[in-house]
C-alpha cells in the first residue's frame, strides 16, 4: 500500500440542511491531531477475528501505532470497500461488534477503477488525511449522512436483508456516481 504522508487525520461524512444542499464541511466522525497511524490492505494483517473459529478480512484497516488497544481517541479504522456487493451477512454482524469496541468501520463505495464517489473520497491537504464516508458503524449503531439508521425488523436477518436493499443497494444501484 502506498505510504501516505500525513501527520492529521479527520474522517467525516457528509451532511445536507434542509434544503438538501451538502454542507462542505460534513460532520467530522473521528480526528486526530497527531494521526502516527498505520494502514495494511487486504491480507494477513487485516485478518480480524469473528466468533470462535473465524474470521473476517477488511479491504484496509488501520490503527494508531502509540497504543496497543483502541480507545474512543484513538480508534481503530476499519475500511470495507465496496463495488460489486456488500458484505455478507456474518460479516457485516461482525463489523457491527467490533464497532462497540472502538473501531470505526467505514464502507468505502467506489466503481471498478475508480478512486472516489459521491459517496467516499481520500485526500490529503496540507498534512491531514481526509476520508469521507457516507455510510459507517460506530458503537454499535449504523449511520447514513450522519444519521443513525435504527434497526426496525423483527430479527437480524430481516434487518440485513433490508440494509442490503436500501443502505447497501441504493448506492450500487446508482453506480457510485
Amino acid at each position: 500500500m502506498k505510504e501516505l504522508k500525513a501527520s492529521k487525520l479527520r474522517i467525516w461524512s457528509p451532511t445536507f440542511n434542509e434544503e438538501g444542499e451538502p454542507d462542505p464541511f460534513g460532520q467530522t466522525i473521528f480526528s486526530q491531531g497527531k494521526a502516527s497511524y498505520e494502514w495494511w490492505e487486504d491480507g494477513g494483517p487485516c485478518r480480524m477475528a469473528a466468533g470462535e473459529e473465524g474470521y473476517i478480512q477488511p479491504d484496509i484497516c488501520g490503527r494508531s501505532k502509540s497504543i496497543f488497544f483502541p480507545s474512543a481517541r484513538q480508534q481503530n479504522v476499519v475500511i470495507e470497500v465496496i463495488n460489486t456487493h456488500p458484505p455478507e451477512i456474518d460479516t457485516f454482524f461482525a463489523l457491527l461488534n467490533y464497532s462497540r469496541f472502538n473501531h470505526l468501520v467505514l464502507f468505502y463505495y467506489v466503481a471498478e477503477g475508480a478512486l472516489q464517489s459521491q459517496y467516499s473520497k481520500f485526500e490529503v491537504n496540507n498534512g491531514t488525511l481526509s476520508i469521507r464516508a457516507a455510510h459507517y458503524l460506530l458503537g454499535g449503531h449504523v449511520f447514513r449522512n450522519g444519521t443513525e439508521v435504527k434497526q426496525f425488523k423483527p430479527n437480524d436477518r430481516d434487518w440485513y436483508d433490508h440494509l442490503r436493499e436500501t443502505y447497501f443497494g441504493t448506492p450500487l444501484r446508482e453506480k457510485h456516481r
